[in-house]
């Protein structure tokens, strides 16, 4: 950790000096690492990809980006939207520009938007600011992360479908983030998936008079690893927005 970010290398010593590393490793397990953003333009660091800019230009035939998505919802402060996620890593995927909240694609066509730190003081008593010494602003705090190659050999022995806690929770936030007020017909094979779908309520649920159906056969480890190729390690310009 202190050698992937150097800058905030201080800050681990601390933290295993007096034992608050055992938290924030726990945290990362189970994929629900707090967020703090002000606090990662103070250390220059990149902690959600919300502080990535918005990508330019952010349609592309008439889809954009799922991250680009969460940005714009929560620059323009959309309802529901004026909170950051829990998650700091991006969903996967695209949506169509038609099915994106309307704040979103008010926006779709501009350029340059982005998180930006601006400033901070104290309010003192006698009502005068007090600003600290000048913190630079970040936007990302490195180059963004290039997509593997989809021929990279991964090895699957390892992979156990009973440990992916991280992974779930992860998913589960973000897309209950961007998806709060319901999913569009083109999303239902994300909404029905097992992770996000943990129990169908009164206006989810289209056969109200239906028996309840038995649970599903936990899924094999190839279709697993075909979910996996087709939805993360493609780069997102080679998927096909109607398998998403």
């Amino acid at each position: 950790m202190m050698n992937r970010v150097p800058q905030v290398s201080f800050l681990w010593l601390g933290g295993i000096i007096v034992g608050t590393h055992k938290n924030v490793l726990q945290d990362g397990r189970f994929g629900l690492l707090p967020i703090e953003l002000h606090a990662a333009s103070w250390c220059g660091v990149t902690q959600s990809f919300l502080q990535e800019p918005v990508s330019q230009p952010p349609i592309t035939n008439e889809t954009l980006l799922r991250s680009d998505e969460c940005r714009l919802l929560y620059l323009t402060q959309a309802e529901r939207h004026t909170r950051w996620p829990v998650s700091p890593w991006m969903p996967f995927g695209t949506t169509a520009l038609e099915d994106a909240e309307i704040e979103v694609r008010l926006h779709a066509q501009c350029t340059g938007h982005g998180l930006q730190y601006a400033d901070w003081h104290w309010a003192c008593r006698n009502g005068k600011l007090l600003h600290p010494l000048c913190v630079k602003a970040t936007t990302s705090a490195r180059p963004p992360a290039q997509h593997l190659a989809i021929n990279t050999p991964i090895k699957y022995e390892a992979l156990n479908l009973e440990e992916e806690s991280a992974s779930e929770n992860a998913t589960r936030n973000i897309f209950g983030w961007l998806r709060i007020d319901g999913y569009p017909p083109r999303e239902q094979g994300i909404s029905n998936h097992e992770w996000i779908n943990l129990g169908e309520s009164d206006n989810e649920s289209p056969f109200l008079n239906e028996p309840p159906k038995s649970h599903a056969a936990p899924a094999s480890k190839a279709v697993v690893e075909d979910w996996i190729q087709r939805n993360i390690l493609i780069p997102d310009s080679m998927m096909d927005p109607s398998q998403i």
